[in-house]
């Protein structure tokens, strides 16, 4: 049937869980982005036959691992946050390297800022995703958008309260300092007259900024206020932060974490210009500003594992349940998923399986899933219920003796990546990058003379203390005063309060 009918999206594949609305939408969405992405891989996939490219594709998953073209093209919904997984993969990788195991992920661009929680080393995974409003069941990291980046715009409500976001500029017209018609200042207007970007910049050969530009936009907005052009643009700055400061607390605190025990790991264009600040309001002791910070999502695509999912419903209670029935039930799962992972070439003995079941009170309506660890003589139903219940004390503040029931089964299957080893900077002196200095305004400060230092001119070892801006081509990392900066032996930057 396939030449005929090539698009086809059974729910069984897609979502083999209860809860049918859900399934049906995942099903219908899966099958909406079907034509579109497979007509998207076949047109790649030629571009790179012409090229004379002969590697192997893969694609990445919202999951944060990897897939090849034909099992994506089957479940191209997979893919709807890919980008940000590839970042929270990256910052994993990065960590892993440092010793850091508690960590949250900031990841702020020009439209949109992503944040994950990294607890223990692994970053936070969900089955429940909302794709505009609609609810869709899919396996995911857990990460939180919100409509906060360089181009969002600065507006007034209709109760005369200043916001900034969702609105976006876009590229075109983009920020007024772009010089392409936009009239509306933006997060980007608004940083370029507080000095933190440099006025005489020009990215990708293509855009100038335009500092008159940029101060003509918050001054003509901060006038329906009575601000001055330095009060508007702080208040468009801050507003900013506070909606993304809502968002790490979204996936930190309220899921009974302690942010001052985390590390920050802030990459995209615009995530090194907004992250000492947020950690100075979060409390969070150390930031982390990676290399290549602008497109640190790509280096998730070289250290992302192969990786499949897969879940089915199983209703049973607990009490129940014996390990023998649970590796019976679990089986044709990894069957399945090996099989498939065969089909691709991967052998057997390189693939780890990942075993975990949704558990919840019998009579909730929702479930948490619980990690089964280790083989199944290993397992124990005692301690499979005992784990179920620290995660809902951590989780809501509570637990109960009510009887507990499993409602799906989930496995993914991995090949994990081949090492990766970040290269090591020499030893170099922070004087040794400093490039000139230029005016900046802190409301700690006011407006003060601040040196400027040029990033691929850092070397191993280097230190300096805020306020000051550290540039390269794609982004600017600002460190304020109170902070420290020490670059690590792979050109990471540390940031920590003095």
């Amino acid at each position: 049937m396939a030449p005929h009918i090539p698009y086809i999206s059974i729910s069984s594949e897609v979502n083999a869980e209860f809860r049918e609305y859900e399934r049906t939408n995942t099903t219908v969405l899966n099958a909406l982005v079907m034509p579109l992405v497979s007509r998207y891989i076949v047109q790649l996939q030629q571009q790179l036959r012409e090229t004379g490219w002969r590697g192997r594709l893969h694609i990445v998953q919202s999951n944060g691992g990897m897939l090849s073209p034909a099992l994506v093209q089957r479940r191209p919904l997979a893919t709807i946050m890919s980008g940000p997984a590839a970042g929270v993969a990256a910052s994993q990788f990065l960590l892993a390297q440092q010793g850091i195991r508690e960590a949250v992920t900031f990841d702020m661009g020009g439209t949109s800022t992503d944040v994950c929680l990294i607890h223990q080393g692994k970053a936070a995974v969900t089955a429940e995703r909302r794709i505009g409003e609609q609810p869709a069941r899919l396996a995911s990291l857990a990460i939180e958008s919100i409509g906060a980046g360089g181009g969002s715009l600065a507006w007034v409500d209709a109760a005369g309260a200043m916001k900034v976001g969702p609105q976006s500029a876009g590229a075109v017209p983009g920020p007024a300092c772009y010089g392409r018609g936009g009239r509306a200042p933006t997060v980007t207007d608004a940083n370029l007259v507080l000095g933190y970007l440099n006025p005489a910049a020009t990215y990708g050969r293509q855009i100038s900024l335009q500092p008159h530009l940029a101060a003509e936009a918050v001054e003509r907005f901060g006038q329906r206020f009575g601000l001055s052009l330095l009060e508007t643009a702080q208040g468009i700055i801050d507003i900013a932060n506070a909606n993304m400061m809502r968002a790490l607390r979204l996936v930190s605190v309220q899921k009974g974490h302690d942010l001052r025990r985390f590390t920050l790991v802030a990459f995209g264009g615009a995530g090194p210009l907004h992250a000492g600040r947020l950690a100075q309001l979060l409390h969070i002791p150390r930031v982390i500003i990676p290399p290549l910070s602008s497109t640190f999502s790509a280096v998730g695509c070289l250290v992302s594992d192969v990786r499949i999912d897969t879940v089915q419903t199983y209703r049973r209670q607990l009490a129940d349940l014996s390990p023998c029935e649970l590796a019976a039930a679990f089986r044709p799962l990894e069957e399945q998923l090996l099989r498939q992972l065969g089909e691709e070439g991967y052998a057997e003995a390189a693939v780890q399986l990942r075993r975990s079941c949704d558990l919840r009170y019998v009579g909730q309506k929702y479930e948490l899933t619980v990690p089964v660890e280790g083989e199944p003589e290993e397992w124990a139903m005692p301690k499979l219920y005992q784990a179920f219940q620290s995660l809902h004390e951590a989780m809501y503040a509570y637990h109960t003796a009510e009887p507990v029931e499993c409602i799906n089964l989930r496995v993914a299957a991995l090949v994990p990546h081949h090492d990766l080893h970040l290269p090591s900077l020499p030893a170099g002196r922070a004087e040794e990058a400093r490039v000139g200095e230029r005016k900046a305004f802190f409301p700690e400060t006011g407006m003060v003379r601040i040196p400027v230092y040029q990033r691929e001119r850092l070397g191993s070892g280097a230190v300096m203390e805020g306020p000051a801006v550290i540039e390269d081509e794609w982004s600017t990392t600002l460190l304020y005063p109170a902070q420290r900066l020490q670059v690590d032996r792979w050109g990471a930057l540390i940031m920590e309060r003095i």
